[in-house]
């Protein structure tokens, strides 16, 4: 499957890559619409496919679920976004997603977006709160990958200060059959591979990915979010199966 095809019936720009193609009005997207986006963008990077098409889809759907006066900045989707700012209905926008925003604008180059998103980290105290309600920090390796994604001095110094977690989040996830912390851990050495040491991680994450599961699509087929749905063979593991039979993974 193309990219047009992709992007004809499985994107919606209130959310990001849906599980399933639109049929009429019924759409099929999950809370992770969001971090899939980001890995087909990763995989069209990866395959050369990256280009002002995709800047645009990502300053579109950051409009879609942009947050205005509350830290966060970000909803999960524009359903929420629509919803009364104060209403407890909110679904509070998850670390996974937070992490593919800061990819899919890094990878935009919307470096506007990017500082934005810097500076929302820190008045946020790392909790990107779009709701009322309180909530606590995310895990500190969280801030080591966005840290190194973001802008600045201090989100550099965050990413720093953080990396030890980082590393034994790596290590504890390289070693279990989580196929929603492998996607997270493709997608966020992937963009931050240009950093010092980062690259070698992501070759030799790559390396295990491939001893335990063989093809590395098994990473997209056995995530909850498609198993559980019953999604087999997703346009993204499509992409993914191209990437490495073209020897690019």
């Amino acid at each position: 499957m193309n990219k047009q095809e992709l992007y004809g019936e499985y994107f919606r720009f209130e959310s990001g890559i849906m599980l399933k193609p639109k049929q009429g009005d019924v759409v099929f997207n999950s809370e992770n619409d969001t971090v899939f986006f980001a890995f087909a963008l990763i995989l069209e990077d990866i395959l050369g496919q990256n280009d002002y098409n995709e800047q645009v889809k990502v300053a579109l759907l950051a409009k879609n679920i942009e947050v205005f006066g509350k830290p966060g900045r970000y909803h999960r989707d524009h359903e929420n976004q629509l919803k009364d700012p104060n209403s407890p209905d909110i679904n509070p926008i998850s670390k996974d997603n937070i992490m593919a925003l800061a990819c899919l604008f890094k990878l935009a180059s919307n470096n506007n977006r990017r500082k934005d998103m810097a500076k929302a980290m820190f008045t946020s105290f790392g909790t990107f709160n779009n709701t009322k309600s309180f909530r606590m920090p995310f895990n500190p390796g969280t801030y080591t990958t966005l840290g190194l994604a973001l802008p600045g001095f201090f989100s550099s110094l965050l990413a720093l200060i953080c990396l030890p977690v980082f590393l034994v989040n790596l290590i504890i996830s390289l070693n279990r059959d989580n196929f929603s912390n492998h996607m997270l851990n493709f997608m966020e050495l992937y963009m931050n591979k240009n950093v010092f040491g980062i690259g070698f991680l992501f070759k030799y994450y790559m390396k295990s990915m491939k001893k335990r599961y063989g093809k590395l699509s098994t990473l997209v087929n056995e995530h909850p979010s498609f198993k559980m749905n019953g999604v087999v063979n997703h346009p993204i593991a499509q992409m993914m199966d191209e990437c490495e039979s073209k020897g690019l993974l």
